[in-house]
């Protein structure tokens, strides 16, 4: 999965990973993720619920492109990634 996504350089926003699909094969949840971003933008915070991760996301250059990644442990012990990017640009 790579989702593209524009933002303003002032603007806080959340962005979601969806692994509901991806999960619901197994019937597996996720236990715990950590988020990280390229420098430049910033990670303000970030949550998961069983099927989802989402991240709040500052800042960022005009004209700049970032990689933010999430990762994933589940209940069943699998470990995954997604990479979506971020393209910042004034609105």
């Amino acid at each position: 999965m790579s989702d593209t996504f524009n933002k303003d350089p002032q603007e806080v926003l959340d962005y979601s990973f969806d692994w509901s699909k991806w999960l619901a094969e197994d019937n597996d949840t996720i236990s715990s993720h950590t988020m990280s971003a390229d420098p430049g933008i910033t990670v303000d915070s970030s949550s998961h619920t069983n099927t989802k991760a989402t991240v709040w996301l500052s800042g960022g250059a005009d004209d700049a492109k970032y990689q933010i990644t999430n990762q994933i442990v589940t209940t069943l012990g699998r470990t995954a990634e997604r990479t979506m990017t971020i393209f910042v640009t004034n609105k």
